[in-house]
């Protein structure tokens, strides 16, 4: 992050100093529709530009146009330069549980989305006067849609590998079965295969996260790596490669498979039964239940 986004200062005040400041700040702005204000937006620091300030711009600019669209921008995707987000990025780390399917990283970006409908509509009412609450209320709002308001999409609770006594080798019991080793042969017509491998690639490519459309198409290939242990020669397990344990492995491995059955079942492309893959999936979950 750059020295703007260090000195940046707090995103959320309801101090009068601060909304005093962020007020000044808009008032002196160059008209919002103009170029000098693009301008301005490639070149003044975080300190200059607050997010409250960039929130109040793009809600006058009417959420529409180029000036409003290249608002959001910096406010949305320019984290590394200007720190926007960092708040989002300390809560969300902070709010993972251990059986949440996806990381950090992967609720932040299911928030984004959530800030820029919500700042274009009525929930973003507010947002220039209490940043750090408006974002702490979208990452709920993305944290219940990935797991439920229940918690029903949690994993379940964990079974532990065991070491087989015989011959020492550890067996996990998630790892064991091929329900999900190229699971559409035998359940699709052959003429359909192709176009269901092509269907699977592009659905995996439109995941945000690099890791989990890796593991996604890992999984899903014809050889497919071990998901922990030592793994093979010339090919480590996915665990080894990008150093988390085998059960973010699998959290990943699933959340691509959830994402297949929806995607499947939405298209329009070809008249195909999915259930398979929503049986595979399911019956994958269940058993890793604790017994």
């Amino acid at each position: 992050m750059s020295d703007d986004a260090s000195q940046a200062p707090s995103m959320s005040s309801f101090h009068g100093p601060a909304l005093e400041r962020h007020k000044r700040i808009f008032q002196s702005l160059p008209p919002l529709n103009s170029a000098e204000y693009l301008a301005l937006l490639k070149t003044a620091s975080a300190s200059a530009l607050p997010a409250e300030v960039l929130v109040r711009v793009f809600q006058e600019l009417g959420c529409a146009g180029r000036a409003a669209e290249a608002t959001l921008d910096r406010l949305l995707t320019k984290n590394e330069t200007y720190g926007y987000l960092q708040p989002l990025h300390r809560m969300a780390e902070n709010r993972i549980m251990d059986r949440d399917w996806f990381d950090a990283e992967y609720l932040v970006g299911e928030s984004i989305s959530f800030i820029a409908l919500a700042l274009a509509g009525p929930q973003g009412k507010g947002a220039d006067r209490a940043w750090l609450s408006f974002l702490r209320q979208r990452l709920e709002d993305a944290y219940r849609n990935l797991n439920g308001r229940r918690g029903e999409r949690q994993d379940p609770e964990r079974i532990d590998p065991r070491t087989d006594p015989e011959t020492g080798a550890v067996l996990d019991p998630t790892e064991g079965d091929t329900a999900l080793h190229a699971p559409w042969h035998g359940r699709v017509q052959p003429d359909l295969i192709p176009w269901l491998e092509a269907f699977m690639r592009r659905s995996i490519a439109s995941i945000t996260q690099k890791e989990i459309r890796e593991v996604g198409l890992d999984q899903l290939s014809a050889e497919r790596s071990a998901i922990s242990g030592p793994g093979t020669s010339g090919k480590p397990s996915l665990a080894t490669k990008y150093g988390v344990d085998r059960y973010q492995i699998m959290r990943w491995r699933d959340a691509v498979l959830a994402r297949l059955v929806v995607d499947l079942e939405q298209q329009d492309e070809e008249d195909i039964d999915v259930s398979w893959l929503r049986e595979a999936l399911e019956a994958k979950q269940q058993r890793r239940r604790r017994r």
